[in-house]
C-alpha cells in the first residue's frame, strides 16, 4: 500500500514534539478540504469544470478533485458545500501525476470514500462556526458496539495501512479513549511515523497537550452571531465529544469514571450541553454505583466553579445536606433560563427537577422553575407531581394525555413528502373533528402540550381560522414554538392564503400585530425570533391598505426607533415583504394604497433613512429598494416633486449608506420608481367567468419586457415573458393581446390591482 509522499524536511530530526504540535494545529485549522490528504487522497488541483466528465463536481465553484494514492481506486470529487464525495473521472488524466485509471485498485477493509468520510467528522472540532458546539462520530456509526467492532476488525491492518491507523489514533486521541495508547504503541513499534509525517504531527500534539488544552480556531474574518461565542469553543466541543463517546447512554464502561468526570471538567461552566452532560454523569454513577469513588474525586473541588454540580450532590446517597444542594440547583436553573430554554434541553431539566422533588424547600424558586421549564408539558405526571409539592391543584393530565395519544396516532404514518394531498386532507379533517369536540379549556391544554410538529401546525391553522375566546396565549405559544418560516404560511393555509384577514373587524388583527414585537425570550433561539416578524408579515399582505393595519405598520412600527433597535431585521422584513413586492408570492401590498397612503409611506421611508441610515444598515438598504421599486401611479406626483429636489439635498446631503452617498442613492431610486410607474400604468388585469370557467389573465410591463400570467382564479397561474427591441414595441404588442382577450369576453376588474383597466 502506498502512502502520500513523506513531507519530512531535511532538518526534521531536530524538530521537537512542540514543533510538530504547531504544525498539527495549523493542518487541523485548514479544514476546508476535510483532511482528504490524511485519508490518503491527494488533491490534484483541477481548476476548470470542463476537465471533469459528468456534472456532479464543479472546481470553478470551489469543489476539488483528489486522487486515491492509498488504494489506487481512481479520482473523487468533493462538493465543498455538502461535503458529499463522488467518483469522477478526468477527461485528460495524463496531465495529472499519478492519475492512472488502468492500475488495479487494492482491496481494502475501508475504502477511500469511507475513510474520507471518517476524517470529515472531526473537522467540526476546528471549524470557525461558533454556533456548532456538538461534535460526534455517531453520524458514521450508529452505536458504540459498531465502533468497537470496526476497530477490532481493522487494527490488524494498521501496519499495511498507515492512513487507517492514523484515523484511529486521531479518533481515540480527540475523544480521550484509553485505546489511544494501544494504537500509539502499534505505530511506534512498526515505525509507521517514518512512513507518514502526519503521525509525528499527531503524536506531537497529544504528547504536549492534555484534556484541558484550548486553541483559537477563529481569525479576524470568522463570523459569530451575538448569541454564540468563540470563547473556549474548542474546549466546549471536546467536552461534548468526550461526553458523547464516553458517558452518554452508558457508552462508557463501568470503570470509566475518569472519562465521565472529564466530560464535565474539560469545560465546567454553564453552556447549552452542560444539562445533558451532568444528567448522564448522574445516570452512570447510579447505574454502576460509583458514588464512593466519586466522593474521592470531588474532595478538592470548589462546587460553585462547576455548573449544575449541586444536582449530582443532591442525588448522591452519601450527601448529608441534600436540601441545600437541591435549592442551589434551582437557583442555577433560573439563572440559566436563556441557556437551557430550547425544548430538547428543557426536557432534561424537567426530569432533573422531578428527580429532586422531595428535597426542595424553596417553594417560590421551585414554582418559578416549573412554570418556565415545563411550558408545553403541563399534562405530564412529572408536572402534576411537582404541583403537589408546591401545593397547587393538579390538572386532569390523564384526559389530556389520552386525547394527545389519539391525535398523535392520526399522524403516526404522516410523511410530508410521501403522504398524498388527499390523505393529508383526510388526516386534517379527523384532527379538526377532535379539536372541535373539545371544550375551550381542554382544547388549549391539549394543543399547548403537543410535541408533534405537524399536529402543532394543524392546531395553529385550526385556532387561527376559528373565532375562539381567549385563544391568543395558546396560538402565540404555537407561533413562537413552531419556528416557522414566512414561506410556511402559504403552505399551512393552502386554500385561504393570502386572504387571511377577513376585514377591519377581524379579531386576528390584534393577535398578528403582537407577533411583530414578541421578545426574544419567547423563542427557543435568536434565529427563530429573527424569523418571526417576516412570518407575521404574510398575514397582512392582502390587507395592508386597511387603515388600522396601515397605521400600525407604516406610522407606528416604521417610526418606532426603540422597537426597531430591539428587534433585529424588523425594518428589513417590513420593507421587503410589505412595502415592496414580496418575493415568493409576487404580491405588492403598496399597489392597493390610496394617494394619501402611498405618499405617507414614502415620507416615512425618508424619515426612517434620516434616523437609521447608520444604525440599521440592512433596513436602510431595503428602504432604498422599496423606493426604487415603487410602481403605484398615485405616487407619481410626489416622486416628481422630490426627485433631485433641494429638500433631498438638505435632508440627506451629508449622509451615506454602505459608503455610498445617500442623496445620490435616493435620487437614483426615485428615478427608477418613475420608470416602474410608467410601465405599471400600462399593466392590465382581466377575468373571464361563465358556468364552466373562472380564469384570469394579466400583463405586466418592465421597460422592453412584458410578462403574461394566466390561469384559474385563486391560483398563481403560469407565466411567460417576452422581450422586444424597445419599450414602444413592447407596449404595442401587449395592447394587441389585451384587445384579443377583451374580444373573447374577458373584462376588467379592480379587485386585484390598482392599475387594472
Amino acid at each position: 500500500m502506498e502512502s502520500l509522499e513523506n513531507t519530512e524536511s531535511k532538518n526534521s530530526k531536530t524538530k521537537t514534539d512542540k514543533d510538530y504540535a504547531i504544525e498539527f494545529e495549523s493542518a487541523m485549522k485548514n479544514w476546508g478540504e476535510y483532511y482528504s490528504d490524511w485519508a490518503g487522497c491527494k488533491n490534484i488541483y483541477v481548476g476548470e469544470d470542463r476537465e471533469i466528465k459528468g456534472n456532479t463536481i464543479y472546481p470553478e465553484s470551489g469543489d476539488w478533485v483528489v486522487n486515491d494514492i492509498r488504494g489506487k481506486s481512481g479520482t473523487y470529487g468533493i462538493d465543498h458545500e455538502s461535503s458529499r464525495i463522488y467518483k469522477v473521472k478526468l477527461k485528460s488524466p495524463e496531465h495529472y501525476p499519478k492519475v492512472d485509471y488502468k492500475q488495479q485498485a487494492l482491496k481494502l477493509k475501508v475504502d477511500a470514500v469511507a475513510l474520507m468520510d471518517r476524517y470529515h467528522w472531526f473537522s467540526m472540532l476546528f471549524r470557525d462556526w461558533a454556533h456548532q458546539t456538538e461534535v460526534t462520530p455517531y453520524g458514521i456509526w450508529d452505536t458504540p458496539d459498531d465502533i468497537d467492532k470496526d476497530y477490532e476488525n481493522e487494527k490488524t491492518e494498521f501496519v499495511n495501512d498507515p492512513h487507517l491507523a492514523l484515523y484511529w489514533l486521531l479518533h481515540f486521541g480527540f475523544s480521550l479513549d484509553n485505546r489511544y495508547e494501544e494504537v500509539k504503541n502499534i505505530v511506534l513499534a512498526n515505525q509507521l511515523e517514518e512512513q507518514l509525517e502526519y503521525f509525528k504531527m499527531t503524536l506531537g500534539f497529544f504528547n504536549t497537550t492534555d484534556a484541558f488544552y484550548d486553541l483559537q480556531i477563529h481569525d479576524e474574518y470568522s463570523y459569530c452571531d451575538e448569541e454564540d461565542s468563540f470563547e473556549n469553543l474548542f474546549l466546549r466541543r471536546r467536552a461534548y465529544l468526550v461526553f458523547n463517546t464516553q458517558s452518554y447512554e452508558f457508552r462508557g464502561k463501568e470503570d470509566n469514571l475518569q472519562q465521565w468526570w472529564l466530560s464535565i471538567i474539560i469545560y465546567p461552566q454553564a453552556e447549552k450541553n452542560m444539562i445533558k452532560r451532568m444528567r448522564w454523569l448522574k445516570n452512570n454513577l447510579k447505574k454502576h454505583n460509583k458514588w464512593i469513588e466519586f466522593d474521592e474525586i470531588i474532595k478538592t473541588v470548589k462546587i460553585e466553579e462547576i455548573s449544575l454540580l449541586p444536582y449530582i450532590l443532591a442525588c448522591s446517597p452519601n450527601t448529608k445536606d441534600k436540601t441545600k444542594h437541591a435549592n442551589r440547583f434551582l437557583e442555577e436553573l433560573l439563572d440559566g433560563k436563556k441557556i437551557w430554554k430550547e425544548n430538547i434541553r428543557r426536557k432534561f431539566v424537567q426530569i432533573m427537577i422531578w428527580d429532586l422533588k422531595d428535597l426542595f424547600t424553596e417553594k417560590d424558586l421551585l414554582k418559578k422553575a416549573v412554570n418556565f421549564y415545563f411550558k408545553g408539558n403541563t399534562a405530564s405526571k412529572e408536572y402534576a407531581d411537582l404541583l403537589t409539592v408546591i401545593g397547587e391543584p393538579t390538572p386532569d393530565s390523564d384526559t389530556v394525555q389520552k386525547i394527545l395519544r389519539k391525535l398523535t396516532d392520526i399522524f403516526k404514518d404522516y410523511d410530508d413528502l410521501k403522504t398524498t394531498t388527499a390523505e393529508k386532507e383526510r388526516l386534517y379533517k379527523k384532527t379538526d373533528a377532535v379539536f372541535s369536540s373539545l371544550e375551550e379549556k381542554l382544547l388549549y391544554q391539549v394543543i399547548e402540550n403537543s410535541n408533534e410538529h405537524e399536529l402543532s401546525k394543524r392546531a395553529f391553522y385550526f385556532l387561527y381560522l376559528n373565532d375562539l375566546p381567549n385563544k391568543q396565549q395558546t396560538i402565540t405559544q404555537l407561533f413562537s414554538n413552531l419556528g416557522l418560516y414566512h414561506h410556511d404560511i402559504p403552505e399551512i393555509f393552502t386554500k385561504e392564503f393570502p386572504h387571511l384577514i377577513k376585514d377591519e373587524n377581524d379579531p386576528n388583527i390584534e393577535i398578528v400585530k403582537s407577533w411583530f414585537t414578541l421578545p426574544e425570550s419567547k423563542f427557543e433561539s435568536r434565529y427563530n425570533a429573527e424569523k418571526a416578524p417576516g412570518v407575521a408579515c404574510m398575514f397582512f399582505l392582502n390587507v395592508l391598505h386597511l387603515p388600522d393595519i396601515f397605521n400600525f405598520v407604516v406610522n407606528t412600527l416604521l417610526l418606532d426607533e426603540d422597537t426597531l433597535q430591539k428587534i433585529p431585521h424588523l425594518s428589513e422584513v417590513i420593507f421587503t415583504q410589505l412595502l415592496s413586492e414580496e418575493y415568493g408570492t409576487k404580491i405588492n401590498p403598496t399597489n392597493r394604497f390610496n394617494k394619501e397612503q402611498i405618499e405617507t409611506m414614502l415620507e416615512n421611508t425618508f424619515t426612517f433613512l434620516e434616523k437609521n441610515h447608520s444604525k440599521i444598515p440592512g433596513g436602510s438598504t431595503e428602504a432604498i429598494r422599496t423606493i426604487y421599486h415603487c410602481e403605484n401611479p398615485l405616487a407619481k406626483n410626489w416622486i416628481k416633486q422630490h426627485h433631485k429636489s433641494t429638500d433631498i439635498e438638505k435632508r440627506f446631503g451629508n449622509m451615506s449608506i454602505d459608503m455610498d452617498d445617500l442623496t445620490e442613492e435616493i435620487n437614483d431610486a426615485l428615478e427608477s420608481a418613475l420608470e416602474f410607474i410608467r410601465d405599471a400604468e400600462q399593466n392590465v388585469y382581466l377575468e373571464y367567468k361563465d358556468e364552466k370557467s373562472s380564469k384570469f389573465w394579466k400583463i405586466k410591463y418592465y421597460q422592453e419586457i412584458f410578462t403574461i400570467t394566466y390561469g384559474k382564479i385563486g391560483t398563481k397561474g403560469q407565466s411567460k415573458t417576452k422581450e422586444f427591441k424597445d419599450i414602444n414595441t413592447a407596449h404595442k404588442e401587449g395592447k394587441k393581446l389585451i384587445e384579443q382577450k377583451i374580444k373573447k369576453g374577458y373584462i376588467s376588474t379592480t379587485e386585484k390591482y390598482f392599475y387594472q383597466k
